[in-house]
């Protein structure tokens, strides 16, 4: 499993990882969801703080998705 999570967070590609670990790339797709839904429940949303004075920042939409 911890295999998994690090292709996540390096973004290996669902079907490379499929591929590594023998599982089927649905179970990888799901276990890929649950981690970015924890991810994103886990941001204080309401207090975060991005960049200061005099800087710019990108941000990516999916970012703010619920």
């Amino acid at each position: 499993m911890l295999h998994i999570i690090v292709d996540c967070a390096i973004q290996t590609r669902q079907i490379d990882s499929a591929s590594l670990r023998n599982v089927n790339r649905k179970t990888i797709g799901i276990i890929q969801q649950q981690i970015r839904l924890a991810a994103s429940r886990a941001i204080d949303k309401t207090n975060i703080v991005l960049g200061g004075h005099g800087k710019i920042v990108e941000i990516d939409e999916s970012y703010l998705s619920k």
